[in-house]
């Protein structure tokens, strides 16, 4: 994988029975202020850290107003 600025890119290998498949992909790296701003504007809400290296997250769906 590599790196250049805050985008990540990487590939992922999957075994199973002998057989691989690879799966390449790019994230951007984002710091908890940032996560939360892509989370709201997905409708969802940052809910706690599941790890204490905060790699892990739980989210939920902010509740539609009632008008």
């Amino acid at each position: 994988g590599s790196r250049t600025g805050d985008v990540v890119e990487a590939t992922v290998a999957y075994e199973l029975r002998g057989r691989v498949w690879r799966q390449r992909f790019s994230a951007r790296m984002l710091d908890e202020t940032a996560l939360r701003a892509e989370l709201s504007a997905s409708a969802l809400q940052f809910e706690t850290w599941l790890d204490r290296e905060r790699g892990w997250f739980t989210a939920r769906a902010v509740p539609e107003s009632v008008s």
